[in-house]
């Protein structure tokens, strides 16, 4: 089978050097845990496939941003990062990153307000507005930094897709991450399609005469949505009817959370 390489979201870029030495087998668990801040459902939920990357000596990357630069755009916009020390710099993709497209706005910016409302946020704020309309508004400043922090997350996994690419012993990469920076072809793909276009890769992508070309020549996405099913086998809460979900990755993976490992 060809080389793989597994890259993830839930490992920031600067804690590759105690991923890697943990791989290795130089450090114990423990100490990778501690010094890689791993994410709380790490054992249940990650911790199997590490192990199956550690066993067949598959390397792991870790392409998340750092956390703290992620805040410095949601608090002052990403004309700060430029002002990092050069060794911070190369923890992130090529600076400045591209302006989030209108659709993945849209999508951001939609979500939030939900998850407002969601949350207890009221439906008449001042003058009678919903509060979450106030805060969430096109032209609102914090919402542009919002979706540029969204962005660098995006952009920074991207990024470090296109480095194991250009690798001759990576031909092959796994990226697991969460299905918002994937789905409809928004967030990850958007940038890495724009990192192929403009590095090239050495990779034989043909005719990309539209936005997205470069990036379905070589990827394929697949998300995996929970789903509560009755005692017939239908799904509850989703309409397998809705054309937004069929276009959502090439392969819809319907799950069942109350499932056993047995079944």
């Amino acid at each position: 089978s060809r080389p793989c390489v597994l890259s993830m979201e839930m490992f920031e870029t600067d804690r590759q050097l105690p991923l890697d030495e943990y791989l290795l087998g130089t450090i114990p668990e423990t100490s990778m845990l501690r010094d890689c801040n791993v994410w709380g459902n790490y054992s249940k939920d990650y911790r199997p496939i590490v192990e199956l990357a550690k066993s067949l000596g598959m390397p792991v990357i870790a392409a998340n941003a750092p956390s703290r630069y992620v805040s410095i755009v949601n608090n002052l916009g990403q004309e700060v990062l430029e002002k990092l020390p050069e060794k911070s710099l190369e923890l992130l993709p090529p600076l400045p990153i591209k302006t989030p497209s209108a659709a993945l706005y849209y999508k951001f910016s939609t979500y939030m307000r939900a998850t407002q409302m969601e949350n207890g946020a009221s439906v008449n704020g001042e003058n009678g507005t919903c509060p979450a309309q106030d805060v969430l508004n096109d032209s609102n400043p914090a919402l542009n930094r919002m979706v540029m922090a969204q962005s660098l997350w995006d952009a920074t996994m991207a990024w470090k897709l296109v480095e194991a690419l250009r690798k001759a012993e990576h031909p092959k990469v796994l990226h697991l991450c969460g299905r918002f920076h994937v789905e409809h072809g928004l967030g990850i793909p958007e940038h890495l399609d724009a990192y192929l276009r403009r590095f090239h890769c050495d990779l034989n992508l043909g005719i990309m005469s539209e936005d997205g070309d470069a990036f379905r020549a070589i990827a394929k996405t697949a998300v995996f949505i929970p789903v509560e099913f009755a005692q017939n086998g239908k799904p509850l809460n989703i309409d397998l009817e809705d054309p937004l979900l069929a276009r959502a990755a090439d392969w819809v993976i319907l799950t069942n959370p109350a499932a056993t490992n047995a079944q």
